[in-house]
């Protein structure tokens, strides 16, 4: 479990190999897939922005505040089908107010002065 601001990219990296009788591995013939659901719905239009299939990549403000994710990996190997899968919950946090005012001029206000 993991909480991220919404103003935050998510980043969720992985390791994934095929390990050989004699102990070496590979990644070759590896396909991942990555989903994001919550309370139980594939979000179908939520896909990572990374090109590396093994890292899965949101940009800010992408997911709902006050709302938990689950994210699920599911790499298979495609040769026998076989496949293994790995999954996080997340939860959005709201950020940190921050107020800014463009152009105007400057107004300086004493302690619990309104105006």
């Amino acid at each position: 479990v993991r909480s991220i601001s919404r103003s935050q990219q998510l980043n969720l990296n992985s390791i994934a190999y095929l390990r050989a009788c004699n102990g070496s591995t590979s990644v070759n013939g590896l396909s991942y897939k990555w989903s994001v659901l919550t309370n139980q719905v594939e979000l179908y239009k939520i896909k990572s922005m990374s090109l590396d299939p093994s890292v899965f990549t949101l940009p800010a403000y992408t997911l709902t505040v006050s709302t938990w994710f689950q994210i699920i990996l599911r790499v298979t190997d495609t040769s026998t089908q076989k496949f293994s899968m790995a999954s996080i919950s997340t939860y959005t946090q709201s950020g940190k107010v921050v107020a800014n005012i463009q152009g105007g001029v400057s107004k300086y206000l004493r302690v619990n002065q309104s105006s």
